[in-house]
């Protein structure tokens, strides 16, 4: 386990982050040489993962937090508190700035991190007024992006349909009431909870990532009237590839772990005693405190943070004691990441066998859900009522219901109905 894989300067690298980065990066390398296969564009490949990208990313957060409301403050989201009506200026500048323009999505979405992380981390922290220097350096950036797509913005909105105007006109005025909302408490940065935003020190549902992308492909397909269902096989690589790496960075931060099991396990993992299964789960129930005055030396018996207590309980505990508390557990993390490279190889192998578009989709879903249900039985998550299942066991039962009957409905027909034709030719 390594939270933090490590540091530049005085900012941390967490390995969570680090590694959706990279499944971002390989998700996009095998991406571009499977829509090369079909012939399709480039833009195309980065116009898709982007959208799959940033939909995931919200998708599973929004998945997290609402399974773990009790954890956070949401008065961020208080509308009526205070906004700050200055926002009217960067709306309507991101407004022109990416109407009908997909290519500037991710130049300013990058730009707006790297500007908020600046200021969470008081890196460069010169100050003009209540604004850090790279604020306004942002909204340059903004203001260049919306100069080069003016022409092309009215262009396409002087082309829409007066509804169409309407909704466009509509959605703007909403981004001005949430962007004026932000404002306000980007400016008074420390009088809110921000952490529900902390995708990369983990906290992400899968299945939260996958709904919100699928809707939005949808979407994305209707508007520039693309087949779906042939892309949706050649995005199936890249989500199970993703997976595969994301569930490697679950294991580093150590979190979506397993059960206790027993010692003779051949796949045990012990995680340290400062890690998030200890402390959410080992010793849950359990005063630290106690720990502390219990096992600790005299130099220890003073106030410290939790972390701290956990860190000397490894150094001093004695080895049965410590191997009481602190039991192996199932690496549920690794075993996700496994069984979605094994789910790689067999689409590989099914891929050029498929009879329509949109099976090999529906056969990841098939495996996925299965696979996923026996896993959960292993993770430490809490059941629904008294169902005895977990979140994502109830989410994989319809999912996989769903795609086996579709799947095997559309390979057992075909079949019946050439047993019943030659049945009629003899």
């Amino acid at each position: 386990m390594k939270p933090i894989l490590f540091h530049i300067g005085n900012y941390s690298v967490y390995s969570y982050g680090f590694m959706l980065g990279l499944a971002f990066v390989v998700c996009l390398f095998i991406g571009k040489l499977r829509f090369k296969e079909q012939k399709f564009s480039d833009d195309l490949v980065y116009d898709l993962l982007l959208i799959i990208l940033l939909a995931s990313l919200i998708g599973a957060r929004a998945f997290f937090v609402f399974q773990h409301t009790e954890l956070f403050n949401f008065n961020l989201f208080n509308i009526f508190e205070k906004i700050n009506f200055f926002a009217i200026i960067p709306t309507c500048l991101l407004a022109v700035a990416m109407y009908y323009n997909t290519k500037s999505i991710l130049p300013i979405i990058i730009a707006m991190v790297i500007t908020i992380a600046i200021k969470y981390r008081k890196i460069i922290a010169v100050q003009l007024g209540s604004f850090y220097i790279f604020d306004f350096l942002f909204l340059g950036w903004i203001v260049y992006y919306a100069y080069r797509n003016y022409h092309h913005a009215k262009t396409k909105f002087l082309e829409q349909t007066k509804i169409k105007k309407i909704i466009h006109i509509s959605f703007i005025i909403l981004s001005f009431f949430i962007m004026s909302r932000f404002l306000h408490c980007y400016l008074y940065w420390e009088q809110y909870d921000w952490r529900m935003f902390a995708f990369w020190q983990s906290g992400l549902v899968f299945y939260g990532g996958f709904l919100l992308s699928f809707v939005c492909l949808i979407i994305y397909m209707y508007i520039k009237k693309l087949s779906f269902l042939k892309i949706l096989d050649t995005c199936a690589f890249c989500l199970v590839i993703g997976l595969s790496i994301g569930r490697l960075g679950c294991y580093l931060t150590g979190c979506c772990y397993g059960q206790s099991c027993p010692d003779h396990t051949i796949f045990a993992v012990q995680f340290p005693a400062n890690s998030i299964v200890s402390e959410e789960f080992h010793l849950r129930g359990i005063n630290i405190q106690q720990l502390q005055k219990q096992y600790l030396p005299q130099k220890y018996q003073r106030y410290l943070p939790n972390f701290v207590i956990l860190q000397a309980l490894e150094q001093h505990m004695p080895a049965d004691a410590y191997h009481h508390f602190f039991r192996p557990v199932y690496p549920t993390q690794i075993y996700s990441s496994l069984h979605a490279i094994l789910i790689y190889f067999i689409l590989l192998l099914f891929y050029p066998k498929r009879k329509y578009d949109g099976e090999t989709a529906c056969l990841l879903f098939v495996l996925y859900s299965a696979m996923r249900f026996i896993i959960e039985t292993y993770r430490v998550e809490p059941f629904i009522g008294n169902t005895g299942l977990t979140i994502a066991q109830f989410v994989c039962i319809p999912i996989f219901i769903i795609s086996t009957t579709i799947f095997l409905t559309n390979r057992i027909t075909p079949f019946l109905q050439g047993i019943k034709n030659e049945k009629v030719f003899r």
